[in-house]
């Protein structure tokens, strides 16, 4: 919620009325909902994890990673330099893991939860199983699934393939 590198800036995820040594009258923008977008856009795998739950931040990074399709994690590092508002002890104030049993398949809750701002939900909160990938669309993998890199290559074809040219 804050860029640290530029000694407190604001961020477009600074929350309105955000005071900052350059934003001096606060933040006059409602923040970007970065994971409302990526959800609006087909993303398959939403999550948000602070950084400060190691524990829980593993877990999210692993499913993310394992995860076959586009994923995006918003992941809370607090700035402890520049920014004394959004601190370690506001993050645990103001976040919440979703409960057990929150459908993560459901798309109308997510963008509930995607809208919530008093409290701000983490862990996993949507994920679809059927989202094709870029590479599911490829002609190369239409008739095998094989990596391109695990193929062995035909260098004769490959040879009059580059003589074409």
């Amino acid at each position: 919620m804050i860029y640290g590198l530029t000694k407190g800036q604001a961020s477009p995820t600074s929350r309105r009325g955000h005071v900052t040594p350059i934003q001096l009258n606060g933040v006059s923008l409602e923040p970007a909902n970065p994971l409302a977008v990526a959800l609006a856009y087909g993303a398959g795998f939403i999550a948000r994890v602070y950084s400060g739950d190691r524990e829980k931040l593993q877990e999210i990074l692993e499913a993310a990673i394992k995860y076959k399709g586009y994923a995006i994690i918003d992941i809370f590092p607090p700035c402890v330099t520049f920014n004394k508002i959004n601190t370690h002890q506001w993050f645990k104030a103001n976040t919440y893991y979703v409960e057990a049993g929150y459908d993560v398949a459901d798309f109308n809750a997510a963008s509930a939860k995607l809208f919530e701002i008093e409290k701000l939900p983490m862990g996993i909160l949507y994920k679809r199983e059927e989202v094709p990938t870029f590479v599911d669309y490829l002609d190369a993998y239409k008739q095998d699934k094989t990596p391109l890199y695990k193929r062995v290559v035909d260098n004769k074809k490959l040879k009059e393939l580059v003589d074409e040219f």
